[in-house]
């Protein structure tokens, strides 16, 4: 192997020394006097010079293996993803910290203070910044343009090309954009990943997007950075996830081709990473699924239409991603609610309505205002799993319980947020497919499907039906066996 390669290998090994030389590279810079070989001319080694070269070796590497017809194939997965991790760590450094650990390995380095000079420390630094441009460009074009990943007629496909590994690289072009600052986030969302979504692999744009939000969140995140996610959000919602989860749940139980594979598991690894990235992207901008909603409306998309068709999918991994939407979206309605709650019981009792500051009489105001939309589309919702519960029944004969549990989840999350609406009655009826679902789930032998349900049961029982009645003998039964 390539020298690079060699060492990320004996790292995957487990040696001590190959993963402590990776440790310190993605995290220091050495002064090198001596040069590239034949050359006098001091440099740089760290993070971004490795990265530059693990690259190309992996490139040469592939390249050989597309052109073999036969023979023994070393498989380079475990070594992209492996790059990929360090690479995350690297990019989360904004430049102004790149050039500070620059300028302390240039303070350490006694030959450079014999023989160094401000005019090439400002070299150094400078190399160093067009390094790390070079590599970030390398790892956008390898992610975003999947004519760069070797293939051949005999089965052989490239580490880039591997879910993982690309799910790892479009966290690095994501890591990179926001520690570099708010400017450079604002311009990759709008100038790249809005204009070029249709010509861009469906999977590493919502990648990317979940990644962009992930990193946003972090506490490292420059200052400015919430600020430039909430004036993004509508336009990327409406432009880019929306169109995008519309198509994606259409496409991800009958296995329409897509760019990068054409077979059904791709397809639903794109409606899954759609989904959990317009859940970072909510949940990042405290989004309720009534402005979810308007917001797509600007598009003509009905993305409570669209959650309800997702629920019929046969992938673990875009009901689990489906799951977690919904607990994001409806947790953000019950949080409102609790505080509109507080607000009037103050006011009621104390009339400190004069004393609230601005935005909590604002989050009342708006939080009343949308009541009669909130309540159309939690019956909806609610309406929409009920329906779930033949489906439910046949997974339940056929011992999966993996899209059990999600359904479980799912109507966890429906039957909290509507927990009003069932104590008011407004739900006529409409909660009976709901509520059989979530019997039929407390049969299930699976503890992580029946705790769900019952756990959704706690915000449905009250005193003005008859579910406890109807739970008891099920429980009977849970204890008996």
């Amino acid at each position: 192997m390539d020298p690079a390669l060699s060492i990320l290998d004996r790292a995957l090994k487990g040696d001590a020394g190959a993963l402590s030389f990776l440790e310190r590279t993605a995290a220091i810079y050495v002064y090198d006097s001596t040069g590239p070989t034949g050359s006098n001319e001091p440099k740089i080694c760290g993070a971004w010079g490795f990265l530059n070269q693990a690259l190309s070796e992996v490139e040469r590497h592939e390249s050989r293996m597309a052109r073999a017809y036969q023979g023994q194939r070393v498989v380079l997965d475990a070594h992209v993803q492996l790059l990929a991790t360090m690479s995350r760590k690297a990019s989360r450094r904004c430049p102004a910290s790149d050039q500070r650990l620059v300028e302390v390995c240039l303070s350490n380095a006694a030959h450079f203070h014999e023989h160094g000079s401000n005019k090439s420390a400002h070299e150094l630094i400078e190399n160093n910044q067009q390094m790390r441009d070079r590599v970030m460009g390398r790892i956008a074009t390898i992610t975003f343009d999947f004519s760069n990943h070797p293939t051949n007629i005999h089965s052989f496909s490239s580490a880039f090309s591997n879910p993982i590994a690309m799910d790892s690289l479009c966290a690095v072009v994501a890591a990179n954009a926001i520690s570099t600052g708010p400017h450079e986030f604002s311009s990759l969302v709008t100038g790249w990943v809005i204009p070029s979504m249709n010509n861009m692999p469906p999977f590493a744009v919502a990648s990317v997007i979940y990644h962009l939000a992930a990193e946003a969140m972090s506490k490292s995140a420059p200052g400015g950075t919430k600020n430039a996610l909430q004036s993004l959000f509508d336009d990327l919602i409406s432009k880019v996830l929306a169109p995008m989860l519309l198509e994606s749940v259409r496409n991800s139980d009958n296995g329409e081709a897509q760019m990068g594979g054409g077979d059904r598991e791709w397809s639903h690894r794109v409606a899954a990473m759609t989904i959990k990235a317009l859940e970072r992207w909510c949940w990042a901008a405290s989004c309720s699924i009534t402005k979810l909603r308007n917001v797509c409306r600007t598009v003509n998309i009905n993305i409570v239409e669209v959650i309800s068709d997702a629920m019929y999918s046969d992938s673990d991994i875009v009901m689990d991603s489906l799951s977690e939407l919904l607990d994001s979206l409806l947790r953000k309605h019950t949080e409102s609610e609790s505080a509109v709650e507080g607000l009037s019981i103050a006011n009621n009792v104390m009339g400190l309505t004069s004393f609230l500051s601005p935005d909590m009489i604002q989050l009342h105001s708006d939080v009343a205002s949308g009541v009669e939309e909130r309540d159309s589309i939690l019956m909806e919702l609610v309406s929409a799993v009920g329906l779930q519960r033949f489906r439910f029944k046949a997974r339940l004969s056929s011992g999966d319980s993996g899209v059990c549990r999600c359904l479980a989840g799912i109507a966890l999350s429906i039957a909290s947020a509507s927990k009003n609406l069932m104590l008011s009655g407004k739900l006529n009826g409409n909660e009976k497919g709901m509520v059989a679902l979530l019997l039929t789930a407390v049969s299930h032998s699976s503890l992580n499907v029946y705790s769900l349900a019952l756990d959704a049961f706690t915000f449905l029982i009250n005193p003005r039906n008859d579910l406890s009645t109807r739970l008891l003998p099920l429980l009977q039964s849970k204890a008996i066996t």
